[in-house]
């Protein structure tokens, strides 16, 4: 009994002693909940904790803010935050060291004075400099509030008065930009080019854009007051918050022909886009008009259904690099063989110019005539994924290079009309494409 006392005790010192000198040497568990300190360096003692020349050679970007006592953040979130950059990043990440010293000297010059802030607020800074760090402007960090708003506003149904806005900072008003009909704001009278000045009787100066907009939001059926300034008169209008149906696909049919115009690819815009297909198909017409300009992108397995509803069965819609995911190839059977022209300018970007790219491909594999006009797109051929954390907030980063049926990406290059037509007063590119449909038609 005696020697097994002594043994627990010795084995007990060892794993303390064990326990000290792990903590000397700097060592750190990539685990860990909470990193830095609560006592931290002036900015001025960071910079030069960071710029000493490191001889360990440490796992990760967070153990070597740890190790410089940057102030407290948390640990685990920057650890898998780094992770996902390393597993799906599209570029190669710098080694921890390297890329430390990057997110380390951008933290303290940017977002640093030395003044206290919670862990939650340190957190979300450094993975701002790490993302700012990281050479890619589609990145994007948003905290869990902002990640809840992307979301729903992708989702194309929400809560509100229906209204898209716009903050000028010179009147420190909210410029009202369009109004959805169906929308409370539309039935109450607001317009578009009213500026919001007030929400419940609050001056948006003194609270501020953010504020204002949240206090706009709340549950459906109750009302908001909404105060605007229309010329040099204020009209406050009693608004009832609605549950609102974005629609990003809208259509006319002109005589023998469907213009289809495809505002963004959103989680329901491919529904509505098979009923204006289905529409056209009813109404027995000769050609189409996808009106793909000023769209800026959206949801990849989006624009793939879309494309999937007009070309044959097998038909390859997409590939992508980096082995990101497999080649996507149309499943239905359904084929669209109209005549059809696609008007894109410049702001069509990303699966825009993906769908704009799929009509012209799948125009040269012979399904159906199809013209391009307009002007050169923007030439954006990269995808972002976005991946969520444990407290919802989530990380968007560029994940892989995708393609056209074609295989030619477009990135940085965009893709040329047959038929450039520059805009103008009275639309001379939608009466060119009308013009150029007429022509596919004979």
């Amino acid at each position: 009994m005696k020697t097994n006392s002594h043994l627990k005790k010795a084995i007990s010192l060892l794993l303390v002693l064990a326990a000290i000198l792990s903590l000397c040497l700097g060592f750190s568990s990539c685990s860990s909940g909470i990193g830095g300190t609560s006592t931290p360096g002036t900015p001025e003692e960071l910079l030069l904790e960071i710029s000493k020349e490191c001889e360990k050679e440490l796992d990760t970007v967070a153990d070597y803010l740890d190790l410089w006592d940057f102030p407290e953040f948390s640990k685990s979130k920057i650890v898998a935050l780094e992770r996902l950059y390393r597993k799906q990043f599209v570029e190669e990440l710098p080694p921890p060291y390297e890329k430390a010293v990057a997110v380390g000297k951008y933290f303290v010059e940017n977002s640093y004075d030395g003044s206290s802030k919670t862990v939650e607020e340190t957190t979300d800074l450094i993975i701002e400099a790490f993302v700012d760090t990281s050479g890619d402007r589609y990145s994007v960090y948003r905290t869990a509030e902002k990640y809840e708003e992307y979301d729903t506003e992708m989702s194309g149904s929400f809560v509100g008065i229906g209204v898209t806005v716009r903050y000028n900072t010179d009147v420190s008003e909210i410029l009202v930009e369009s109004v959805v009909d169906g929308g409370g704001a539309k039935e109450a009278g607001i317009l578009p080019g009213d500026y919001i000045t007030k929400v419940n009787g609050e001056s948006v100066s003194v609270i501020g854009y953010d504020k204002a907009v949240s206090n706009i939001k709340g549950e459906e059926g109750t009302t908001v007051d909404v105060t605007v300034r229309r010329k040099d008169e204020e009209i406050t209008f009693t608004i009832v918050r609605r549950q609102i149906v974005e629609k990003s696909v809208t259509y006319e049919i002109n005589s023998d022909v469907a213009y289809i115009k495809i505002t963004g690819f959103k989680a329901n815009t491919a529904q509505q886009f098979k009923s204006a297909l289905d529409e056209a198909f009813n109404r027995n017409v000769k050609g189409v008009i996808y009106d793909l300009r000023d769209n800026h992108g959206g949801y990849l397995d989006t624009v793939l259904k879309m494309l999937e509803h007009i070309a044959p069965k097998d038909t390859l819609l997409a590939s992508f690099t980096n082995d990101y995911m497999d080649p996507a190839y149309s499943k239905t059977t359904h084929t669209v063989k109209l005549p059809t022209v696609v008007l894109c300018n410049g702001s069509t970007a990303s699966a825009g110019e993906l769908f704009t790219a799929g009509i012209r491909d799948f125009s040269d594999m012979g399904f159906f005539e199809a013209t391009l006009v307009g002007e050169t797109t923007f030439g954006k051929g990269i995808m972002q994924n976005t991946y969520l954390f444990s407290d919802n907030s989530s990380i968007t980063m560029t994940v892989a290079y995708y393609n056209p049926p074609s295989g030619v990406n477009y990135h940085g290059v965009g893709i040329t009309p047959d038929v450039i037509v520059e805009s103008g007063e009275g639309d001379p590119q939608l009466a060119a494409a009308y013009t150029e449909l007429e022509k596919l038609i004979k």
